[in-house]
């Protein structure tokens, strides 16, 4: 049996999850989903978050989680882009503390570096969301590519997953 990693992605709509098993040679998906939280009020959201992922982190008990930095499209109107701001900073919050109380190891990487290794290059970690499911589903060897949120969970898992691998082995001297 491998390594259990987790990915996630907090969202202010969805919050997508992902769990792998990490293989010697490969990634087998444990799950993948999403939380639906767009007809949710302010404080239920959070609530909803912090329950769901709770109970996924201790039923997969993942050694290492990946929390998404957040990705903003500052084309957005002044107003929505810090409302966005705000929700998204409360969402990935009770995501951290949830996983930090978790005791597993917890890793806060960029959309850039995911995607660059995710995405074979990414184009420099621009890869685009397609690119990113695409990558998954054939990382991952599934039929369907999983939605925008879930596939970018399992691209944070993938990447913790490769993580796992870097780790040095043995005495470290």
């Amino acid at each position: 049996m491998g390594t259990i990693v987790a990915g996630l992605d907090p969202g202010a709509q969805l919050f997508g999850f992902c769990f792998l098993e990490v293989r010697a040679r490969d990634f087998c998906l444990v799950e993948m989903g999403h939380i639906n939280l767009a007809h949710d009020g302010e404080f239920l959201r959070l609530a909803k978050i912090r329950q769901v992922i709770a109970e996924k982190i201790r039923q997969h008990q993942p050694k290492r989680i990946g929390v998404e930095r957040g990705f903003i499209d500052w084309r957005e109107k002044r107003e929505q882009m810090m409302e966005t701001v705000l929700v998204l900073a409360e969402a990935r919050g009770v995501a951290l503390e949830v996983a930090a109380a978790s005791g597993a190891i917890v890793d806060k990487p960029a959309v850039q570096t995911i995607r660059k290794w995710v995405c074979m290059g990414g184009r420099g970690g621009r890869a685009d969301k397609i690119e990113v499911q695409m990558d998954v589903c054939r990382t991952l060897g599934l039929k369907l590519c999983p939605t925008g949120d879930e596939a970018d969970a399992a691209a944070v898992a993938i990447y913790e997953g490769w993580m796992i691998r870097e780790e040095p082995k043995g005495v470290p001297f």
